[in-house]
Order: structure tokens, then sequence, then C-alpha cells
């Protein structure tokens, strides 16, 4: 995409974040990849002079695993009441996070997941999605990933040291709202 085409498109979706919902993003403006999309989150977060505070990954069918960009004013620690009035659409995701206790700088061959695992603390989340756009279902993936891949906020618990000993993918996991049990299951991924 050019660079005027990812200055408009941060620029429409910015204005959503701070008023009325999209309807969509005008073709021209559309994201293709992976990379166009991520250089859209890239000027939405220096439009709208946010720091960036972690990063979110999904699975997005024909695109692989995306990136989302989660910014300093909407990561919030656990107990935090957040204001959502303002986001279109919502949906909570619990989720396991992982803070990063050491840099992983760019090199040639992949990092192996012990390595990894040995670098980074876990810890339990929850992901408020959202959406700047009217109709979430009407817009395209990519087009979605451009709006910090629907990220409305993000919620940290502490951090857990023994996570290494847990089963991550059977955990049981337990979300209430409100005091009310909205979902119960063992492991697994929100989409499964």
């Amino acid at each position: 995409m050019e660079h005027a085409a990812i200055r408009e498109a941060a620029r429409l979706i910015a204005a959503a974040r701070r008023g009325t919902c999209l309807a969509e993003l005008p073709p021209a403006l559309q994201p293709s990849t992976a990379d166009d999309a991520y250089e859209i989150q890239v000027a939405l977060a220096a439009l709208l002079q946010e720091p960036v505070a972690g990063w979110k990954v999904s699975s997005v069918k024909g695109f692989g695993v995306l990136v989302g960009l989660i910014v300093g004013s909407r990561n919030f620690a656990s107990g935090t009441t957040i204001g959502l009035a303002d986001v279109h659409m919502l949906g909570v995701e619990a989720e396991i996070a992982f803070n990063f206790d050491r840099a992983f700088p760019p090199r040639d061959e992949p990092f192996g997941r012990e390595e990894v695992s040995e670098g980074v603390t876990a810890f339990a989340a929850i992901e408020i999605v959202g959406s700047r756009f009217c109709n979430y279902d009407d817009i395209p993936a990519i087009v979605r990933a451009a709006d910090f891949m629907s990220n409305a906020a993000f919620v940290a618990g502490s951090l857990r040291p023994e996570w290494r000993s847990c089963d991550l993918d059977t955990i049981p996991v337990t979300l209430s709202i409100d005091g009310t049990e909205a979902v119960r299951r063992r492991g697994g991924h929100a989409g499964d």
C-alpha cells in the first residue's frame, strides 16, 4: 500500500475509535496483506500517540498467524473498571499470556519452544475484543486486523512463575461476568 493510503486508513479508524462506528474502509484503503495491516496499525498507534504495551497473535484463515498491537491506554491491571460504552461490538476472551523476561533479538534460525519457554513468564489475562466497524461480520479479517486486530482492552493478572508445571492444553478455565459463570472449559482456543 502507498503511504498516503496507510495514513488515511489509520485516520479513519482513529476517528471511529473517537466517535461513531465505521461502516467499512474504502476499497483503496483496505489492506490485502499482513504487512499492509501492520503498517496501518503502526500508523494508527502513532496517530493516537499511543505507546505499544504488548502484542496479541491469532491464526487467521488465509493469512496464517497475524499480530495485533496492544496500546498503553488499553492495557489494565486485574481489578480495574473499564469503560467500554464507545466500543461497538464486544467480546471477552480468557487468555494465557506471556511476559517476556528477556530480549529475543532477531537471528537467522528460529527460536525453539524450550528456549522461549525459559525466557517468559505466563499469566492469566482477559482480552476484551471490540470493533470500530459497525458490522464486524461483514468486514474481512485482514481489514479488522488493521484495527489492532479488534483489541479493545487487555487485562493482565499476576505473573505465575510456576506456569511451566501446568499443562496449558488442558488447564481448567472459568470465565465469570458480574458473578455469573459464562464459560467453563479445559484449555483450547476461543475459536475452537
